[in-house]
């Protein structure tokens, strides 16, 4: 049987051994690249006690589905899905925007959006 440690992918060592000097995880908030970013990272750093939130590939989001940018890309702008995981409590949401944008964390509330009104470049 494999060890945690061996199912690790090499973004999430990456972050992990970055994050390994801090010696006060609870009060940095982290923000990377969507490079690094993965549901199995988020719960590794929750686990740490490391809040981070990110932008996040949609081929990286397999434990926490949301609808496919296909699906999504295909409705109106604003669409969006979300999902909470209650058991390691990440949080993850995308929308229709000019494209699909989907969203990890392992710490920001996802449940409360607002209706903004668009502007367009040389509009009111």
């Amino acid at each position: 049987m494999k060890s945690k440690k061996e199912k690790k992918t090499l973004s999430q060592t990456v972050v992990e051994n970055l994050l390994s000097v801090v010696e006060t995880p609870a009060k940095h908030k982290i923000y990377m690249d969507n490079f690094f970013t993965s549901y199995d990272l988020f719960v590794s750093l929750r686990d740490e006690r490391f809040f981070a939130t990110e932008t996040v590939r949609e081929n990286r989001m397999a434990k926490c589905p949301l609808k496919s940018s296909k699906i999504l890309g295909k409705m109106d702008r604003g669409t969006s899905d979300r999902k909470f995981d209650t058991k390691n409590e990440i949080a993850a949401v995308c929308w229709n925007d000019n494209r699909v944008v989907s969203l990890i964390t392992n710490f920001e509330d996802t449940r409360c959006f607002k209706k903004v009104e668009s502007r367009m470049k040389g509009g009111n």
